[in-house]
């Protein structure tokens, strides 16, 4: 067997990683070239600091900012509130739409789950992501709807402490709800990026991105139906440049709201990939 000379290996690989990374700069410049195809103004609500603190690891100088979204769908029970803002099933990725989307699916059997369920693995397609939009206004509605029960049936109880323990409560959900939860969402998918864009026009407000979907079954195997599961989005995190490190001293992820406070400016290029333009503090 003939073996490779050190020298001709130190090379090949040397020449591995040279093209590697062209390759690699060679698309983020395709991606960043020419005007973006939407351009949002995020804030640590939709870009979470990492947890623990950044700046406790002395060792490491980078800073990820991790994207939070969630799914848009109708709110009917108390568990889809519940679920709304962590949830990935997207009930309007039914079975026509799923098809379209390319999924052969066929009515479960006894052997769905050995295998159906091979058959229907994730495939990438483009999602439209809503900032601050009816998703996030019906779900701010929801909230509102379920608290103000909630804050009625406290109202009532007769023991003083535990009353005042119930309205803390619900006022830190509703908190919770209207200034620090997600406003983005995913609200539609196709597979055609310029088409979704044709139908979403608005750069400030909507985003095409690279997903996983995957169809799943709901309910019985023989009165259920279809509905799509969106498994991830192909950017989960986004780099802060080093320019832009000092916007985040001293920021605290679990601390009050002005020790975490800022808004990022993000721009998706020509391959739905996001890059960070500029960051400021919240005044």
């Amino acid at each position: 067997m003939r073996r490779w000379p050190e020298a001709w290996l130190w090379w090949l690989g040397a020449a591995l990683i040279f093209v590697t990374n062209a390759v690699a700069l060679g698309g983020a410049a395709f991606n960043r070239n020419g005007q973006p195809q939407a351009v949002l103004t995020l804030t640590e609500r939709e870009l979470a600091l990492p947890w623990p603190s950044w700046r406790l690891q002395e060792e490491d100088s980078g800073l990820d900012l991790m994207l939070r979204w969630s799914v848009a769908r109708d709110i009917t029970s108390d568990e889809d509130l519940n679920s709304y803002r962590y949830g990935r099933t997207a009930p309007w990725l039914d079975a026509q739409r799923l098809s379209a989307l390319g999924f052969p699916l066929i009515p479960p059997t006894e052997e769905w789950s050995w295998k159906q369920r091979r058959r229907l693995q994730p495939r990438e397609v483009f999602l439209v992501l809503e900032l601050d939009g009816a998703a996030h206004a019906r779900y701010l509605a929801a909230m509102d709807e379920h608290t103000a029960k909630e804050r009625a049936q406290a109202e009532a109880e007769t023991d003083a402490e535990k009353r005042k323990r119930q309205l803390e409560s619900i006022e830190r959900t509703v908190k919770e709800a209207h200034e620090h939860a997600t406003r983005l969402y995913a609200i539609d998918a196709g597979l055609d990026a310029a088409a979704l864009r044709a139908t979403y026009p608005d750069t400030a407000k909507f985003i095409v991105v690279r997903g996983q979907v995957r169809p799943e079954w709901q309910g019985m195997q023989d009165s259920g139906k279809y509905s799509g599961w969106i498994e991830s989005i192909n950017v989960e995190s986004l780099h802060v440049p080093t320019a832009l490190l000092p916007v985040f001293d001293g920021l605290n992820p679990s601390g009050e709201p002005r020790q975490r406070g800022y808004r990022v400016e993000v721009a998706w290029g020509r391959r739905a990939e996001p890059w960070i333009q500029a960051a400021v503090r919240h005044p």
